[in-house]
C-alpha cells in the first residue's frame, strides 16, 4: 500500500503546511492594509491549518487501520463519519466567513445560524476529539503490533492535542512505521 503524502512527509513539511499561513498572516496583520477585514481573514487562515491537520488525521486513521494487529477492533465507519463531519464543518464556517468578509448578509445569517445552534459546534468539538483518540490509538497500536489501552496511547494523543509541537514526535514515528513495513515487504518478496 503506498502511504499519502501526509504519511510519507517529513514532520517539517507537515508543520510547515499547516504553521506557515499562520505565521505569514500574522506578519501581513502588522502592515497598514485594509484592518476592517483582517479577523475575518486571520479565522479563516486558523480554519485552513484545521483542515489541514484534520486531512492529516484521515491519513492516519484510514491508512495505518488497513495495519492494524487482529486483536485490535477499530469502528472504521464511525471514524469516517466524525472526520468528515469535522472537514465539512470546517470548511463551510471558512466560507462563510469569507463571504462575511465581503459583506454579505446571508453569510450573516447563516452564519449566526450556525454559531447559535450550540448542537453543531459541539458536535464539531466531539468529532475532533474521538478523531484524534482514533488516530492516537491506531498509531499506537499499528506501533506497537498488540491491543491498545488509554494508557498506552495517551502520550500519542497528548502529542495530537499540542498538534505543532507534537507533529515532530507523530510524523517520526509514522515514518518508521512505514520504513519498516517496507522492509518487512521487501523480506517477504525476496522470499518468495
Amino acid at each position: 500500500m503506498k502511504p499519502s503524502f501526509f504519511l510519507s512527509a517529513k514532520p517539517w513539511q507537515i508543520f510547515l503546511i499547516t504553521c506557515i499561513p499562520i505565521f505569514t498572516f500574522m506578519l501581513l496583520l502588522s502592515s497598514p492594509l485594509d484592518a476592517g477585514n483582517n479577523a475575518y481573514y486571520l479565522i479563516a487562515t486558523f480554519q485552513f491549518s484545521i483542515i489541514v491537520f484534520l486531512y492529516w488525521l484521515k491519513s492516519i486513521g484510514l491508512k495505518l487501520s488497513a495495519k492494524l494487529p487482529a486483536t485490535q477492533s477499530f469502528d472504521i465507519l464511525g471514524f469516517k463519519i466524525l472526520i468528515y463531519y469535522a472537514i465539512t464543518y470546517m470548511v463551510v464556517t471558512s466560507v462563510l466567513l469569507l463571504l462575511m468578509s465581503v459583506d454579505i448578509k446571508i453569510a450573516v445569517k447563516i452564519y449566526s445560524f450556525i454559531s447559535l445552534s450550540l448542537l453543531l459546534p459541539l458536535f464539531f468539538l466531539f468529532a475532533l476529539i474521538h478523531s484524534i483518540y482514533d488516530a492516537a490509538k491506531i498509531l499506537k497500536a499499528v506501533e506497537l503490533r498488540k491491543k491498545v489501552n488509554f494508557l498506552d496511547f495517551i502520550g500519542e494523543f497528548l502529542s495530537f492535542c499540542f498538534f505543532p509541537i507534537g507533529i515532530w514526535f507523530l510524523q517520526a514515528s509514522i515514518n518508521r512505521i512505514y520504513e519498516m513495513n517496507a522492509s518487512d515487504d521487501l523480506m517477504n518478496h525476496l522470499v518468495e
